[in-house]
Order: structure tokens, then C-alpha cells, then sequence
């Protein structure tokens, strides 16, 4: 009976190109973690300059301009973070998971490799999880490219709306709530089908293939929950950009400003920062992941190509 996972080579030459769209992929991911910290340290640097002290008409004409420098930069931040979203998405789309590496059932009473069925099926939906996660990876490029022009000149009932949409995307690329198998759809789920994958590589005694499977299963399965916290403090910032009688806000109908609404939440904002700060750390670990499976990947080629009748 049909009972076990196999991964069928049907063209080794593809490995080549596989290998320049992991580096490619991996870069993309690194960049997207570099260009995340740097929005972060944004908000960090508008803290620290909102709290230094301005006795003075002088000073205080300095902070303005400061305020105006930072904000230009946060709004560039997420110009590139937006873009860096793109390049990930349309990178790991090259990786086609369809024509390199199939996942598929064999029967346990086959007598060779070529009973490799093209039926595939089980438990593990990488193929279709995968694509999920490029087209979610897209879409919160496009949120963060539409929040990114004139950030501190937008006005507050187009702010939080916005904010919003980006903590519904972080959400989305966690795990949307479509659970398969107690987990969400999304990185968690692509994170699940991975270590499936470990665990079924196992039997095959490939080199190297079924721990590079588990560390990216791990991985992803960290990114998701990075993205879940990242959708949280989204949300918190949603909601400081709601529209509320403010002391200092009469002036702009009870609107707060963007400057005073990172001022007035510093914590907030720092806490950003900091989960920020782990998923680059993450985004750089499934980066080296994506190369370790390649590598792993080319060496089950050699292993298992000569043994694989092709059609």
C-alpha cells in the first residue's frame, strides 16, 4: 500500500538554475531582515530626538527639522521594506518546487523507483502551501508601499486603516486561521510540511538531506511566529492613530500627529524595534537554510538520479 513520501529528480541539469534561485532567494530574504531593522532603528532614532530637551526657539526649530529628517527616513524605510517584500516573493517563486522536487507516494511493494507515482497526495501540501506564502509576501509589499509616500503628512484616518492592513498581512503570512493539521496556513504551515518531509527523508539515508528539511522546517515555523508578533504591534499601532481628543492635538481636531503618536507610545514602538530585530535574525537563518537544502537537494540528485527510470 501506498504509504511513504519519495522526492523524484526527473531532470538533474534543473539543479543548476535550483542552486542560482536558492542564492537568490536567500539574498532576498537577508535583504528584507537588513531593511525591517532599519525601519525599526527609524523609530528608535525619532524617540531619542523627541526626547531630547528643547528650552530654547532655537532648539526647538532644530527639532523640527530633525522630526522632518526622521520622518523622511521612516517613510523611505518602508519604501524599501516594501520592495524588499516583492523581491522575496517573486524570488521564491523561481524556486519551482513543481519541477525540482515533487513530493510523491511510492508503494511499499514496488520493486524499483520508477513506481513513483505522479499522484502525490498525504499529508504534506508544500506544493500548494508554498505559492500561499509568495502570493501573502506580495501583498504586504503593496501595504507597505502604499503607506510609505509622505508617512508623517498623511492624515490619521488614513494612517490606522493602513497600519491595520500591514498587522492583517503579518497575520496572513503567520497563519491565517485556515488551520490544516492544528496549524496555519501560511509560514507555520510550510514550516509543518518541511519537517513532514524531515521525517519521511528519513527511510532514504540521504546525506544531509533530511536535517537541512528539519532546520528549515524549524525555521519557518519561527519566522511564522515572528510574523504573529509583528502583526500584534501592528495592531497596537493601528490603534494609536485612531482619531481622539488630544491636549496637544485641538489644533488638527482632535487628530494626533504622527510624531506625537510614536512620542506618546515610545514603548510600543521600541517593542517594534526589537521584534524587528529577531526576524532579521530569522530571516537570515531560513537564508542559510535555503542554500544548506539546495546543496542537500544536489546531493540526492547524484544519490538518487541513476536509480530513477525516466519516461
Amino acid at each position: 500500500m501506498a504509504s511513504d513520501f519519495f522526492l523524484k529528480f526527473d531532470d538533474f541539469h534543473k539543479f543548476e538554475s535550483f542552486e542560482d534561485a536558492a542564492e537568490r532567494a536567500a539574498h532576498d530574504l537577508r535583504r528584507l531582515g537588513r531593511n525591517s531593522v532599519d525601519l525599526g532603528d527609524g523609530f528608535l532614532r525619532l524617540i531619542d530626538d523627541g526626547m531630547s530637551p528643547s528650552e530654547t526657539l532655537a532648539s526647538s526649530v532644530s527639532l523640527d527639522l530633525k522630526f522632518k529628517h526622521d520622518d523622511a527616513i521612516i517613510s523611505h524605510d518602508f519604501f524599501k521594506v516594501g520592495l524588499s517584500f516583492l523581491d522575496a516573493s517573486a524570488s521564491q517563486h523561481k524556486i519551482d518546487i513543481k519541477e525540482i522536487v515533487i513530493i510523491k507516494t511510492i508503494d511499499k511493494s514496488s520493486p524499483n523507483l520508477s513506481a513513483v507515482s505522479d499522484g502525490g497526495g498525504g499529508v504534506t501540501t508544500i506544493v500548494t502551501d508554498l505559492p500561499q506564502l509568495e502570493a501573502d509576501l506580495k501583498v504586504t509589499g503593496l501595504d507597505f508601499l502604499q503607506l510609505a509616500p509622505g508617512l508623517a503628512d498623511q492624515p490619521t484616518e488614513s494612517l490606522s486603516p493602513n497600519f491595520n492592513k500591514i498587522s492583517v498581512d503579518y497575520k496572513e503570512q503567520g497563519a491565517d486561521g485556515q488551520l490544516v493539521g492544528g496549524l496555519g496556513a501560511d509560514e507555520l504551515k510550510v514550516g509543518a510540511d518541511f519537517i513532514t518531509l524531515a521525517q519521511n527523508a528519513e527511510q532514504f539515508h540521504i546525506r544531509g538531506l533530511s536535517d537541512a528539511l528539519f532546520k528549515y522546517g524549524q525555521d519557518a515555523v519561527a519566522l511564522g511566529n515572528d510574523y504573529l508578533a509583528l502583526s500584534a504591534d501592528f495592531q497596537k499601532i493601528s490603534d494609536h492613530f485612531q482619531p481622539q481628543p488630544q491636549p496637544d492635538a485641538v489644533a488638527t481636531g482632535g487628530e494626533i500627529k504622527f510624531n506625537q503618536a510614536v512620542l506618546q507610545n515610545s514603548a510600543d514602538f521600541i517593542a517594534l524595534a526589537g521584534d524587528l530585530k529577531i526576524l532579521n535574525a530569522d530571516l537570515r537563518a531560513i537564508g542559510g537554510d535555503t542554500l544548506k537544502l539546495s546543496e542537500s537537494l544536489e546531493t540526492a540528485a547524484h544519490q538518487l538520479l541513476p536509480a530513477v527510470q525516466k519516461g
